[in-house]
């Protein structure tokens, strides 16, 4: 043995047990970071609708109100807002607002569930009114290019929800109530 540093023997069963919990540790690492990206993805849609529900607010105007909705692509995993402005020369049409957004890789949308718990196969659009409110495109006839006039009424309180999943199976779902707007970020799905 040597007085000044430490042996070959020792240096030999430090790396060993560095080694070894590096193997454990690392998948377990893995997992946890998709775990981490779906909830965060979930968190980052629950404030993105909050943000239209916000605009649709902001410019709330009685004499020429401006829409807006958030339309989710479940085949491509994006997702956008647009808005609706009435303009005097009859050009009436939905614009892109911002940019649209890409779930990150290995997280997908599972499930976009309407009123009624109708699940949709492809797209869905959520509009936001002045008011706050939230009213889904189950709820008026699947009519892509309609827009929610004031003076109409939700017939009954629903919850639409937007069902993300990773690679690993986890899940997460943003709620998004129609009397108020509000999400709420939920882990699994209810």
């Amino acid at each position: 043995m040597n007085k000044r540093g430490i042996t070959l023997y020792e240096l030999l069963i430090a790396m060993a047990i560095i080694g070894l919990t590096a193997v454990l540790v690392v998948p377990s690492l893995g997992a946890m970071v998709q775990r981490y990206r779906l909830k965060a993805s979930a968190r980052e849609i629950s404030q993105f609708l909050l943000q239209a529900r916000t605009e649709a607010v902001k410019n709330a105007n009685y004499y020429k109100p401006i829409f807006y909705r958030v339309v989710f692509n479940k085949d491509k995993r994006t997702y956008y807002m647009e808005k609706y402005e009435k303009t005097s020369s009859g050009t009436d049409t939905w614009q892109l607002v911002g940019m649209e957004f890409k779930l990150p890789a290995n997280i997908t949308i599972a499930e976009l569930v309407n009123a009624n718990n109708y699940p949709l196969t492809e797209k869905d659009y959520y509009y936001f009114r002045p008011d706050g409110s939230m009213v889904c495109d189950t709820q008026i006839l699947g009519n892509k290019g309609w827009v929610p006039e004031d003076g109409f009424e939700n017939p009954v309180p629903v919850v639409s929800k937007i069902k993300l999943k990773n690679a690993k199976n986890n899940q997460y779902q943003v709620s998004l109530y129609s009397e108020t707007g509000l999400t709420e970020v939920q882990e699994g799905w209810k």
